[in-house]
């Protein structure tokens, strides 16, 4: 009896409200940078192996033709996250003769296991400053399993200093008008390592920690709460905890990547994932399958006579834009279509013409393989050639003979018509191979610049985001 006792009261111990654990994440997107519908694959994979339960993205991109985001991508392949909230921010800008159009507006938005009871979005006002981007503040209320609800702050904030002190400064705003039990900010806070002011806004206690955010002083007296940056609560000083590289040197160099929660939530773990290795290993066929795809179309759009920048993104200084695709190097080889000698018209063309001959030989070779399977079907191994030891169908006397009674198959006899096929099977299926294996050698000297150029992959496209994902598992 008293082991039954004990029993129940470990278990309620554990399975109260206060001690419900819940996986939070937060990862910036990389907008539609190098291959997206490649890379999401990867960060859907990520996300699954996490385990986590809700998960805030940034730098999400939305198509208004289309009305598709890519929070709504992941979602797709993602089917366990049945709740989500999107808002876009800004603009993009696009370069004028951009022959491409659609993701034209860039936001955060969050996925999440547990039902999202209500969301909205603050504009944080733009005061002055170098970033003239918009900047929001989304919040989704989270119906947890135990212990109510978890509100979720998902930010972006300025890349410039003393922007992102104001930026903070509007969210404790937002903070200070209600109060809130349990509270998780996450988001990419582009802080600098020396310059970790902003976030000292929320963290510390004194006000002497933060003194690169005086003008802020008076939010601070205000705040409701202390707040506590979870990486530095669960690792030492030995582990910086670096997210973001600036690809592909000088390697992670900053934590802008940031979750923090109140003092009513209990830290466990604070983990990072993402790096390129897995992906550069995994999804390298799919990268230059998607290249070579992208490079045919934008054969196909030179043959129809279109004209402008091909890309989507800017490739940067060590990368230039070719056929659609950001190909290593420096910046001087752009060039704009139909301009491009390995996607130009003729490319088209010539891609048309072998792909028709291809065919056609692999036609031929299905047939005469077809053939012989018909003829060794019945194939009773004669004498002569159980003597020789040939006892497989492609020694079937018939198969080195013209071919004279077709079978009672109709589209094998209207086959037969064609005088190719007449051939002895063994004949034609040397012919279709070697043909294949001309097509091949041909084909690789026709397309020297274009599979070249589909070499040439940037080293920052064999990483799925240039920010690594930031998990805490938290405790209520």
């Amino acid at each position: 009896m008293k082991m039954l006792v004990v029993t129940l009261l470990l278990s309620f111990y554990f399975t109260s409200p206060v001690f419900g654990l819940m996986k939070i994440t937060t990862y910036n997107l990389w907008n539609i940078m190098f291959n997206w519908d490649v890379r999401k694959y990867r960060i859907a994979r990520m996300i699954r192996e996490e385990e986590t339960d809700i998960i805030g993205f940034q730098e999400a991109r939305f198509d208004a033709r289309t009305g598709r985001n890519q929070v709504s991508d992941l979602q797709k392949l993602l089917p366990e996250y049945q709740w989500s909230f999107f808002s876009g921010a800004n603009n993009v800008s696009r370069k004028e003769n951009m022959i491409h159009s659609g993701w034209e507006r860039e936001g955060i938005g969050i996925l999440s296991r547990y039902p999202i009871v209500s969301t909205s979005k603050k504009v944080i006002r733009y005061k002055q400053g170098r970033d003239t981007n918009k900047r929001i503040i989304i919040h989704a209320k989270v119906r947890t399993d135990h212990s109510g609800i978890l509100d979720v702050f998902v930010v972006h904030f300025s890349y410039v200093r003393e922007q992102q002190c104001e930026n903070v400064d509007a969210l404790l705003h937002l903070l200070g008008e209600r109060s809130f039990r349990y509270v998780v900010i996450m988001g990419d806070m582009n802080i600098y390592r020396d310059f970790e002011w902003p976030v000292k806004l929320l963290t510390s206690k004194r006000k002497a920690e933060f003194e690169g955010c005086v003008p802020q002083l008076e939010s601070f007296r205000r705040r409701r709460q202390t707040f506590v940056d979870a990486w530095t609560k669960v690792h030492d000083s030995e582990k910086p905890g670096y997210t973001f590289s600036n690809m592909p040197s000088p390697g992670f160099e900053s934590r802008p990547d940031r979750i923090i929660v109140n003092s009513k939530l209990e830290l466990k773990s604070a983990t990072l994932s993402g790096d390129g290795t897995f992906y550069r290993e995994m999804y390298s066929s799919s990268i230059r399958f998607h290249r070579i795809k992208t490079l045919i179309h934008h054969s196909y759009l030179s043959y129809m006579g279109v004209v402008g920048y091909s890309c989507l993104q800017d490739c940067g200084p060590k990368g230039s834009c070719r056929c659609g695709m950001c190909v290593k190097g420096d910046n001087s080889h752009n060039c704009d279509m139909p301009n491009c000698q390995e996607c130009d018209h003729d490319t088209y063309k010539n891609f048309v013409l072998f792909s028709f001959i291809f065919l056609v030989v692999c036609f031929h070779l299905f047939f005469a393989i077809l053939t012989m399977l018909i003829n060794g079907a019945d194939f009773r191994r004669e004498a002569v050639f159980q003597i020789l030891g040939c006892n497989c169908c492609l020694c079937h006397p018939d198969n080195f003979k013209k071919q004279r009674s077709p079978s009672r198959n109709r589209l094998y006899r209207f086959c037969m018509k064609w005088p190719l096929f007449k051939l002895p099977p063994f004949y034609l299926f040397l012919v279709s191979v070697i043909s294949l294996m001309f097509i091949f050698y041909k084909s690789n000297q026709v397309f020297m610049n274009s599979l070249e150029t589909i070499s040439q992959v940037m080293d920052e496209e064999y990483f799925p985001s240039d920010h690594l994902m930031l998990s805490a598992v938290i405790s209520f």
